[in-house]
């Protein structure tokens, strides 16, 4: 039974890696999401100006920073690194698992995270710190649980890298202690001095999250509603996240109501993140992460005393154990169908010709690139090394949505030529893309604007070097 056990570990294992490798082996560079050019920029920024004060405080630089002094590359941390921390979750949260429940569950509980349609999106999007601090959030539960005063060093690791993962779990620690009053003691204490700790070190950054919060009340909607959507965390909707978890929905909620009293610390963290999710708060779509998880643990809970039973009838009722093992396997193989398909028809945010553009941009003269659509300024902002226009976003776009409903919209291409005039009348590389080739057609009847190639034009006497 054990190395039975061992040996379909090792099984859901091989499968999550097949999962997580595809991306790359597929794609390259494009393989994962919005935010992979936005890290780009960052590994190399930060590290290039490794000491400056002036520049805003980021807490993923001291994770980035020290691996580029060891020597590593931008690409080894980008996409090395970044399935090892995959690796570490998917283990850490066996552990986990183990730890509050048993090695059935445990094991139960890493196939659901393996072919769970969230967990996948959440590293495909590669919301690199958020993803790290997942890690380290598995392991502040794993220590806590274990009474451990290591937690103190991942609660301020969490607190540096990712300092929003500390809204669900520091109120989940909140209600914890009001609950537990045998662990209040050291979560308390351990809370307190972490928090202290992390207050003197990482303030800077702190003071940033509390005025963008306290502005807006964290209300996700108060943001949205003064122009700043990203708030809301950009990842799936709360509505996609219930069609993908239906499967294990019914489970998740029969298991954390037989958990409801024994695991305190885990009900605590599901509910510290359903509140957060119910009123909006800043980023609340990233906390459907951690409901998940949170699901997936109960319902792998209530799955084994299922498997469990069956197996029982089976010794008792030989034709009824039969039928129950079946459901199981069709459940299991439904699941992991489900899965191979998410995983297989996942496509990039960009094709492989654009990106042989976009890393072309820098043969070009001009200061300025110019994103007709925010798909593209990711990548352009991580792969170039020019000042990115785009729209609502980065540091050089200097009209409003008005503005760029105009720019996009309008049949008369003077409206657009006014509108980059204002920046000084500098030459202007403006990527389209496959998207957009009507608009490029379009402004390419005015004299002020010249093809570039099949996805640029340029504007205002613009020199370029084919390619």
């Amino acid at each position: 039974m054990k190395n039975r056990q061992q040996c379909l570990v090792a099984l859901i294992f091989i499968l999550y890696l097949l999962f997580h490798l595809y991306p790359i082996w597929r794609f390259g560079y494009i393989g994962f999401g919005y935010d992979t050019g936005i890290y780009r920029h960052y590994i190399t920024g930060y590290f290039e100006r490794l000491g400056d004060a002036a520049i805003t405080p980021f807490g993923f630089a001291n994770f980035s920073n020290p691996l580029m002094l060891l020597g590593d590359s931008v690409d080894t941390i980008m996409f090395v690194w970044y399935f090892f921390i995959a690796i570490g979750v998917f283990w850490a949260f066996y552990l986990v698992a183990r730890e509050f429940f048993n090695k059935q569950v445990a094991m139960i509980a890493i196939f659901l995270f393996s072919v769970s349609a969230t967990q996948f999106a959440f590293y495909w999007w590669y919301y690199y710190c958020n993803y790290l601090a997942l890690f380290l959030l598995l392991i502040t539960l794993l220590l806590v649980k274990k009474n451990s005063w290591l937690a103190i060093f991942t609660l301020i690791g969490i607190g540096i890298i990712h300092p929003l993962t500390l809204a669900p779990l520091g109120l989940a620690m909140l209600i914890y202690t009001m609950i537990d009053r045998d662990n209040r003691r050291f979560v308390l204490l351990s809370g307190i001095i972490a928090a202290m700790i992390l207050f003197l070190i990482n303030w800077p950054e702190f003071s940033l999250y509390l005025k963008q919060l306290k502005g807006n009340f964290g209300l996700a909607k108060n943001f949205s509603a003064a122009g700043r959507p990203e708030f809301s965390g950009s990842f799936i909707t709360p509505i996609i996240f219930l069609s993908a978890i239906l499967a294990y929905l019914p489970y998740g909620i029969l298991g954390l109501w037989q958990n409801f009293r024994r695991q305190i610390l885990l009900v605590s963290f599901f509910g510290a993140n359903l509140f957060l999710v119910i009123i909006g708060f800043a980023f609340y779509r990233r906390f459907l992460v951690f409901l998940d998880l949170m699901l997936i643990l109960f319902a792998a809970g209530y799955f084994s005393g299922v498997v469990q039973s069956v197996w029982t009838q089976k010794a008792a009722n030989p034709s009824a154990g039969a039928q129950g093992k079946q459901v199981v396997v069709i459940f299991v193989v439904v699941l992991l169908a489900i899965q191979v398909w998410l995983v297989a028809i996942r496509q990039p945010l960009i094709s492989d010709s654009e990106f042989t553009a976009i890393r072309g941009v820098d043969s070009l003269a001009g200061e300025y690139v110019l994103a007709i659509d925010s798909t593209y300024a990711p990548w352009l902002y991580g792969f170039t090394n020019k000042k990115i226009i785009a729209p609502g976003m980065l540091d050089y776009d200097l009209w409003d949505r008005g503005d760029w409903e105009r720019f996009w919209f309008t049949d008369d291409n003077q409206e657009r030529v006014n509108l980059l005039e204002e920046y000084g009348g500098q030459p202007i590389y403006i990527f389209v893309g496959e998207r957009y080739r009507d608009l490029r057609d379009e402004v390419l009847q005015d004299s002020h604007f010249t093809k570039v190639n099949e996805r640029a034009v340029g504007y205002r006497n613009f020199w370029c070097r084919l390619y």
